[in-house]
């Protein structure tokens, strides 16, 4: 596809799309979408403004969040490989050149806005990470002017008798790396950008600047934004150690991604007024959670363990349950190892960037996994015969494949408890210790909320 008809229907990049969604949602445990009916305005002009934390798959949650499609925008360096700009374009990413990139290249830009405003004038979506570039921190960080600069030369174009909307969009990671994870994606309330339309005549840099101020405070509602690079780790560590108590507090039921997300913005809010005051009583507090996070690491425990009640003989159960189906696990292990670990073992000695391992494995993924399995399929069948046998050993790789990473995680789980159990026999005064600390950390934030709210 060229990048002139970038945004027209293509049957194979819906099909690619079908397919990788598909995997997407294997990926990920559990996706939540919040606000996308509500907030989303039909058969107008919508551009889609994302936090951008964690590479490729920050546009894929946008992407595969929406029911039809959108061109993206993404930085230039990733297309100088002919191969590569040829793959982008074909998936309606363009590319979106920076002062870093060279100044002559700036000028490259005057292309790829006029095709933006061409898919705008489509009533066809756009998708801009604004920031610019990624980083593997819940903080939102400035905005680039590009998003600001394509709505309004749009309206310029249409004699600025086109309202244009944009979505700013929040996304949430439950581990940015990790597979079998949680994704939150939160839609907010669109900016009619044309009641901006009067004052970028008269302004136009100080109207983008305005534009862009609006758009930052609203996307900072919708993601966990923490600016306080100083306590960034301590932000972290708390708002998982406080979610219980947040939840009564904000009589929010049920452990969904859009509580969990409601309870820690509200933390933070508490926090951040919390640690303004600087006092005596504050620094020792910060000590105490220092103190409780290295008593966790020397049990090997993490905090969740430390809430659940652990039923010895229910563990027992769940430990002997997983023998039993170990042999479902051997087999799934055997046919879903090596495709399995390849994308790790590329991603730990090839790339550089942390923030990038999530996607190359997610896309090495969808061309490995059907790869192995179309080998082992043809073994099988040359071997023995091609048929319904044959059918049914093909569709048993993929579905062991997934019972196996699932009863992996499972025992993972049992294990931490068993290691609980095990601290309360050798390691018990350290274990009593580090409850201790953590009824305290929740003694003094309930005061100090308190204190707050009054």
């Amino acid at each position: 596809m060229a990048r002139h008809n970038i945004e027209q229907f293509d049957f194979f990049y819906i099909a690619l799309k079908t397919y990788v969604k598909f995997w997407f949602k294997i990926f990920y445990k559990k996706i939540e979408i919040n606000g996308y009916e509500e907030n989303v305005p039909k058969n107008v002009p919508v551009i889609f403004a994302s936090n951008h934390q964690n590479a490729l798959i920050d546009a894929f949650a946008v992407l595969f969040s929406i029911p039809d499609h959108a061109v993206f925008l993404a930085r230039s360096d990733i297309f100088e490989n002919p191969t590569n700009n040829r793959i982008l374009t074909f998936l309606k990413i363009m590319p979106i050149f920076r002062i870093r990139d060279g100044i002559k290249n700036l000028s490259r830009n005057q292309e790829i806005f006029e095709k933006t405003v061409d898919i705008l004038h489509k009533n066809r979506k756009l998708a801009i990470l604004p920031e610019g570039n990624h980083a593997g921190f819940r903080k939102l960080r400035a905005l680039k002017k590009g998003i600001a600069r394509i709505t309004f030369q749009s309206a310029e174009k249409a004699n600025f008798d086109m309202p244009i909307h944009i979505v700013p969009v929040g996304i949430e990671y439950g581990h940015y790396v990790n597979i079998r994870n949680t994704l939150f994606v939160n839609y907010g309330k669109p900016i009619d950008a044309s009641k901006y339309y009067d004052d970028y005549k008269e302004n136009p840099q100080r109207t983008m600047t305005e534009l862009l101020k609006e758009l930052k405070g609203r996307m900072s509602e919708l993601m966990i934004d923490i600016q306080d690079d100083e306590n960034y780790q301590l932000y972290e560590d708390l708002r998982v150690i406080y979610r219980g108590e947040m939840f009564n507090k904000l009589k929010l039921k049920g452990s969904s991604l859009t509580n969990k997300f409601k309870s820690d913005k509200e933390f933070i809010t508490y926090l951040e007024e919390i640690l303004q005051s600087k006092d005596s009583d504050t620094e020792e507090f910060k000590k105490k959670v220092e103190l409780y996070n290295d008593n966790l690491e020397k049990l090997n425990l993490r905090d969740s363990v430390l809430t659940k009640k652990h039923n010895v003989f229910l563990v027992i159960l769940q430990m002997i349950f997983g023998i039993l189906i170990l042999p479902i696990q051997i087999y799934g292990l055997l046919f879903n190892y090596l495709p399995y670990k390849i994308p790790v073992w590329f991603t730990e000695k090839k790339i550089k960037d942390v923030m990038f391992y999530s996607s190359f494995r997610l896309v090495l993924a969808t061309l490995i996994f059907p790869i192995f399995y179309l080998i082992f399929y043809l073994i099988y069948g040359f071997v023995f015969e091609f048929d319904l046998n044959s059918l049914l050993f093909l569709v048993s790789m993929p579905l062991t494949g997934y019972v196996t990473i699932r009863n992996y995680i499972v025992l993972k789980k049992r294990w931490a408890q068993v290691r609980f159990i095990l601290g309360r026999m050798f390691k018990k005064s350290l274990l009593i210790e580090t409850i201790s600390l953590r009824n305290e950390i929740i003694v003094f934030l309930n005061k100090k909320i308190s204190e707050t709210k009054n």
